[in-house]
């Protein structure tokens, strides 16, 4: 088995010209330096009942954590920078309010010649 990252692309997750009007209001408010990028300080938008939204989406039960979920993130050098998961099952989604181009990276800390520790992610994943 090799390691698969699973992406499901939805567009117009917002209905109409919502993204824009997000962005626009997104935009004046007030930005803090956080660890992946400027954030809006203590502000989540979580629109309520989405858990089974997403469950549908996806085919299995889904819980929104919403401490950690809805943060608007200016991000560092342009990379979305996802972090601090406990566990394989965790799916992240990202709702991108301006043109973005996506691109997936394995993290290594050693160097460009270094390689993942696992067979597979599910096999003994101790990453480096």
């Amino acid at each position: 088995m090799s390691n698969v990252v699973k992406l499901i692309h939805a567009d117009n997750f917002f209905p109409g010209d919502d993204a824009n009007r997000l962005l626009m209001i997104s935009r004046n408010l007030n930005y803090v330096e956080k660890q992946y990028g400027l954030e809006i300080d203590n502000f989540n938008l979580v629109f309520p009942g989405l858990d089974p939204v997403f469950s549908k989406v996806v085919g299995e039960e889904v819980t929104v954590d919403e401490p950690r979920s809805g943060i608007f993130r200016r991000p560092m050098n342009c990379i979305i920078h996802f972090e601090e998961f406990d566990s394989l099952d965790e799916w992240c989604f990202i709702v991108a309010l301006e043109p973005t181009t996506f691109n997936l990276y394995n993290h290594l800390e050693d160097g460009p010649m270094s390689k993942v520790n696992a067979r597979s992610a599910l096999e003994g994943y101790k990453f480096n």
